[in-house]
Formats: structure tokens, sequence, C-alpha cells
């Protein structure tokens, strides 16, 4: 395997995606982590350290979380992790340092930044440095003025354009991964032992927001509660604050989101007014529930056919087409059955694994002219 180095932050997230990820490069190459966070003893602070350790390890690649990349240029709130801002401000010393004169391909991580706010001058050093990114490729974005329902979001006024204008550019230069969904996140606890009608968790993004308020008039036993989720996130942000580690309340909240998913029979959700393919597009599937959504950009490429295994819907087609699917509930359980059987061959972790390995191993090689996803699979590009 190839001697990949990580160079990132050990950050605790509510989304479990962050230590899937890890997980996922841990088992793509021979993967040395370095940064706050992770259990290294490295003095950040202590150039010659850092070197040292690197030289040893000798490295073919370099992963390197735009979090910290782009941290100039991104606020990052890092009270409550397992470091200070002392190890971070030096660590951020010493990468901007090292991706100065460093010759190994770098290839920036993308996953935890908010792309359809992406800082300029971040992009511009993307640019600069001729980095591949881990990300998502040109097919899921479109320009600001074509979605549907961004305006009527809540973070609309940050959102521009500048990832959209780079990725239409730089589409040689993306390792197209969404996020994954591990196999012990799959349920098969079937539809009929089910006691919630219909869920909405989550985010209360506009379509979320309106489809509960369509559900709550009808008689279906309906959970969407958003209280539970603020007052959690709320002791979250606050414990943060006061620099006293989340990670209990962390998995509470992942407990919580869990056992009701596991416990619906269809569950809604949203790509956001970004149309962009969220978590909850794998979580609700793998759990057993039946998926009922909006579409994303680029969703039936991402591997998603309506009515084989997704129901995609419009706000007002959602109350009848509820009703049917609870009537039908053997061929909800097909269609169930047939997304999760598609999430583990081609969006699980291990799917992900052999996807970056793959692009890893054509990077080292200077072969890797981007990729993509067509008809639900992983595509490298050929040309």
């Amino acid at each position: 395997m190839r001697k990949l180095l990580y160079l990132g932050l050990k950050h605790d997230y509510i989304n479990p995606t962050f230590n899937l990820l890890l997980k996922i490069y841990e088992r793509s190459a021979e993967t040395l982590f370095i940064g706050p966070g992770f259990k290294s003893g490295i003095d950040f602070n202590n150039k010659n350290e850092l070197e040292n350790t690197i030289n040893k390890f000798i490295p073919e690649l370099v992963i390197i979380d735009a979090r910290c990349f782009g941290s100039e240029y991104l606020k990052l709130n890092i009270s409550g992790q397992n470091y200070s801002k002392k190890d971070f401000d030096g660590f951020v010393f010493f990468l901007n340092n090292f991706i100065s004169y460093n010759k190994i391909p770098l290839i920036v991580d993308l996953s935890f930044t908010d792309i359809y706010k992406l800082p300029f001058l971040l992009i511009e050093k993307l640019n600069k440095f001729n980095c591949y990114t881990i990300g998502l490729d040109k097919n899921f974005f479109s320009p600001k003025e074509d979605y549907k329902y961004l305006s009527k979001e809540k973070f609309a006024k940050y959102a521009n354009d500048n990832w959209y204008d780079y990725i239409k550019e730089n589409s040689h230069l993306v390792i197209s991964l969404p996020h994954p969904i591990d196999e012990k996140e799959f349920s098969y606890k079937k539809i009929n032992q089910r006691k919630i009608d219909f869920s909405i968790m989550g985010v209360k993004y506009y379509c979320r927001k309106s489809a509960g308020e369509i559900l709550q008039r009808t008689n279906h036993n309906i959970y969407s509660s958003d209280l539970k989720r603020k007052s959690l996130s709320l002791m979250i942000t606050s414990l943060r604050k006061l620099s006293i580690k989340a990670k209990k309340i962390n998995n509470f909240y992942n407990s919580y989101f869990y056992s009701t998913l596991i416990n619906s029979k269809i569950s809604y959700t949203c790509p956001s007014g970004a149309e962009f393919p969220v978590r909850k597009f794998l979580e609700i599937p793998a759990s057993g529930a039946l998926l009922m959504c909006q579409k994303f950009k680029n969703f039936e490429n991402f591997g998603f056919i309506n009515k084989k295994n997704v129901i995609a819907v419009e706000l007002n087609e959602l109350e009848d087409v509820v009703d049917y699917y609870l009537k039908e509930l053997d061929l909800s359980q097909e269609i169930i059955s047939n997304c999760q059987k598609f999430l583990l061959d081609n969006h699980s972790t291990s799917s992900r694994i052999k996807q970056i390995r793959d692009s890893l191993e054509l990077i080292a090689e200077n072969k890797f002219k981007g990729s993509s996803w067509k008809n639900g699979s992983f595509s490298l590009n050929l040309s």
C-alpha cells in the first residue's frame, strides 16, 4: 500500500462521517496521522520534531484537512476539543511552511467545509498549490440561482458560486466522495414492526419544515420534534464554550437519532436549499426506514432510482404518497431492501476504502484525471 500522511484535526462531531473518513484513510494506505487531537505525543510548536517524524515516515501522498489548510479564511470553533489553541496555532504555522516547500502531491479534504459558502481566498490557495481535492464532482453543483429553495433558507445570504466556478475548471483534480455509511449502521428490522409512521429528523430546512406542517394535519403517527434536537445542540454548544468535552452528549444525540429512525416506517429528508446529498440520504435507508425525499442535484448518477430504491416526492404530493406507501408495506419493504443493497455495494465504508485506494494509486503515479458518479457507481475518468 501507498504511504499516506494525514495532516489535520481530530475533532469531535455529532455527525459520524469524520471518524469514518479516518477509518477509510487508515485502511486505504499505510497512514500516519499528525495533528491536534491525535495521540502522537508530538509538540506542535517544535518544528524539528514534526519534520523529523514526517521525514522518517517518508510519505508518498499527503491529505490535508481543509479546516487547517484554509484556517485563516474559515471560522473554526475548537473549544471543548482534546487540544489547545496553542497547539492548533503551532500546527497551522508548521503546516503553512510545509505546504510551501513540499513536493509530494497534496490532497485537500473538503468534507467538513460548507462548500456553498467557501471563501474565494481558499479557492485561490487551492489553485496556487495545484491541490487535488476530496469533495464532490462538478455534476453535483449548479449556479446558486438555479436552486429552487435556496432563497427560503436562513443561510441563503452566505451562499456563493466560488466552488461551482472552481470545480467547472478543475474537475480533473477531484476525488468525488459523498458521505460514507458504515456497515454497523444498518438495521434490518421489518417495516411492519415499527411504531412511528413518519419521521422528519435533523435541521429544519425549508422542505423538512414544510413536510412536517403538511403531515401534522393527518391522522398518522408523526415524529417531527425539533425541540429535543435544538436542546441537545444548544447543550453541546454551551459545553464547548466552557471548554467541556461534549462527547457523551454527542453519543446521546446520535443514540436518540438512530432509535427514532429504526422505529420509523418512513422518514423524510431534503438536501437543503443548496441541493446537497446530506448524510440523511444514507442514514434513513440504512436504518431500515423508507427514504422519502426531495431530490438533490445529480440524484440519479448518485444511484437513486425513484420507486425502485427511494421515493422522490414534491411537497404538494407528499400527503397522498405517504398514505399510499403506509398501506403498501410489502412494496415499501422491497424498496428499502433494494436501497440497502445499493448502499452496501457503493456507499459503505468498505466501498469508500476501495474508491480512495484506487484514486490514491493513480495520483501517486501521476495518472489521476478526476472522478465522478455514473448510474450509482464511482468512476475514475480516463481522459
